[in-house]
């Protein structure tokens, strides 16, 4: 696990510094034009690449570092962090689109967070186990099946009809082929099921994941504007004039949030900022709000 703290990151990013240490903007204008060409096309062989590669991962976290961004290293399984670090309590909730989130602890859940076109919802394992039956030890059966590929074609809606509490040792001790073959034998007679499972090693996977457990607290820093010139220079191609436009704004900002502290009002909004904070979905609660609101249209039989 790396954190970056609030003074100086721990891996530094002055290897994009030129190295006649000469200003960062002089670099842009320094570099010739076929190797700014070849950086170019480099980078849109790159956008093309399926999957991502160790180069992207190190330009991320040095982005990260340079925006004074505190990240973490998971050893494994991205969303089993996550849950880890929400039981530590050094976060507040977690923003996912996988539900395997809930198989490894996590208890709160945000989706969509990013999506402009979508509503931003929020899913609580507490909801789950109250409305559904399902804990943790419930989760990690259902992952048993709808992800891996030991088992095929069954409903897994047939769980949720009776939902039982079971402990891990229970888990580990039942034979779920037995009970697949008697409940779905009329449904497909060939099943390709493991003949070790359950694995008690999928079990332990999901409730004792190979995580980071430290303790230590996230802290942010200002962004570092020459190091981020001269990597947009070398990285993007950028001119300085490109790269003032895109991130001063942004250290602006930030700078602005580290030299005032702000107050409680400032986290609220009144009528006046005529701000919307979702569409009415349904046609008929709208036109009880616009109704209410004195925006009802009149009826065409209706005269004034």
């Amino acid at each position: 696990m790396k954190y970056l703290p609030r003074g100086s990151p721990e891996e530094s990013p002055m290897r994009y510094l030129p190295r006649d240490n000469a200003v960062p903007q002089a670099l842009p204008s320094a570099l010739d034009e076929s190797e700014a060409d070849l950086r170019k096309l480099r980078n849109q062989k790159l956008r093309d690449v399926d999957g991502v590669t160790d180069e992207m991962k190190s330009q991320v976290m040095d982005l990260l570092r340079l925006f004074g961004v505190p990240f973490v290293v998971c050893p494994m399984e991205a969303e089993a962090q996550c849950a880890t670090l929400e039981q530590l309590g050094l976060v507040q909730g977690i923003i996912t689109d996988d539900s395997d989130i809930f198989a490894f602890g996590g208890k709160k859940v945000y989706k969509n967070m990013f999506k402009d076109s979508k509503f931003v919802e929020a899913y609580f394992a507490a909801d789950l186990e109250r409305e559904l039956g399902l804990d943790q030890e419930r989760m990690v059966s259902l992952a048993w099946k709808s992800y891996s590929t030991w088992v095929n074609s069954f409903d897994i809606t047939d769980d949720l009809k009776k939902p039982k509490k079971v402990s891990a040792d229970e888990l580990a001790a039942l034979s779920p082929l037995e009970r697949f073959k008697l409940t779905h034998q009329s449904i497909r007679r060939n099943w390709n099921v493991s003949a070790i499972f359950p694995n008690p090693h999928v079990i332990k996977a999901y409730q004792y994941p190979d995580t980071d457990k430290s303790t230590a607290r996230f802290s942010w820093s200002v962004p570092d504007l020459a190091n981020l010139r001269v990597f947009c220079g070398q990285e993007f191609g950028w001119p300085i004039d490109t790269v003032d436009s895109k991130l001063l704004p942004v250290v602006r900002a930030v700078s602005r949030g580290f030299q005032a502290q702000t107050r409680i009002d400032g986290y609220f909004t009144s009528y006046n900022d005529n701000i919307k904070y979702a569409k009415i979905r349904s046609k008929r609660l709208k036109a009880v709000v616009n109704d209410i609101k004195g925006l009802k249209k009149p009826r065409k039989h209706e005269h004034d």
